[in-house]
C-alpha cells in the first residue's frame, strides 16, 4: 500500500479504543469492487458480506475475519470464509483532534500460491456509538477500503494485478446484538457464515 504505517505500529495496545470485556467483537457490513489486468484481459468483479474484528487482540496481531460472497461469471453465488491474526492496527489523530483507526495487513511473497504482493487496508474516522452495555465508545462508523493482489503463477500461465477498493459499514445494531448474548468470536463468524448460506451462497475453503 502507498500508506507508511510500520512507524505507528505499536503505539495503540488495543484497537479500536475497546476498553470493556463486555465486547467480543465488532461487525461491520462490507461492500468491496475488484479490479483485474492480466493476461490480455481486465474484469471488473464485486463482493459483499462482513468484517468481523476482536477488539482484545493485540495491535500488532489483530484477529480479523471476512465473510464475503460473491456471483461467478455463470451465475452460481459463492462465500469464502478467511479468519487470520496477520493484520495490525493504531489510531492516528488529525489538526482537528479528531481520531482516525486503521486496520492494515501487509503479506510478503508467497510462492506456493504464486502471490508476489498482497495488501489491504482500513481506515476511518471514529464517532461516539454504543455497541454494549457499557456506553458509548469511540469507533468508526465507516472505513474505506483499499488493496492490491498481485500474482505470477506460472504452472497456470497466470499473471495479473487485482486492486480492490470498497467500503465497511458499522453494524452497530448487529454487534450490539452479539456482544448482548454473550457471543464468542468463532460463533459470529459461524452464524454470519449461516446467512451467507441462507442467502444461497455455497462456501468453499480458502487456504491461510
Amino acid at each position: 500500500m502507498p500508506v507508511k504505517l510500520h512507524q505507528y505500529l505499536g503505539t495503540a495496545a488495543l484497537i479500536l479504543s475497546l476498553t470493556s470485556a463486555s465486547a467480543k467483537q465488532v461487525i461491520f457490513k462490507t461492500l468491496q469492487h475488484q479490479n483485474t489486468i492480466g493476461n490480455g484481459q481486465t474484469q471488473k468483479t464485486s463482493s459483499k458480506g462482513f468484517l468481523v474484528v476482536d477488539p482484545y487482540s493485540p495491535s500488532t496481531n489483530v484477529h480479523v475475519a471476512l465473510i464475503m460472497g460473491f456471483t461467478a461469471t455463470n451465475g452460481q453465488k459463492f462465500f469464502a470464509v478467511s479468519s487470520t491474526v496477520r493484520y495490525s492496527a493504531v489510531r492516528v489523530f488529525g489538526s482537528n483532534g479528531d481520531a482516525h483507526t486503521i486496520i492494515t495487513s501487509d503479506d510478503g511473497p508467497n510462492r506456493l500460491l504464486g502471490i508476489v504482493s498482497s495488501s489491504i487496508c482500513y481506515i476511518g474516522r471514529e464517532s461516539p456509538v454504543t455497541i454494549d452495555g457499557t456506553g458509548k465508545r469511540n469507533l468508526p462508523l465507516k472505513l474505506t477500503v483499499t488493496g492490491h493482489e498481485i500474482l505470477n503463477i506460472r504452472l497456470l500461465g497466470l499473471t495479473e494485478i487485482n486492486t480492490i477498493t470498497g467500503t465497511a459499514v458499522l453494524d452497530a445494531q448487529g454487534s450490539r446484538a452479539s456482544n448482548f448474548a454473550e457471543e464468542s468470536f468463532d460463533a459470529a463468524v459461524n452464524r454470519l457464515a449461516g446467512k451467507m448460506e441462507a442467502l444461497g451462497y455455497t462456501r468453499f475453503p480458502v487456504p491461510e
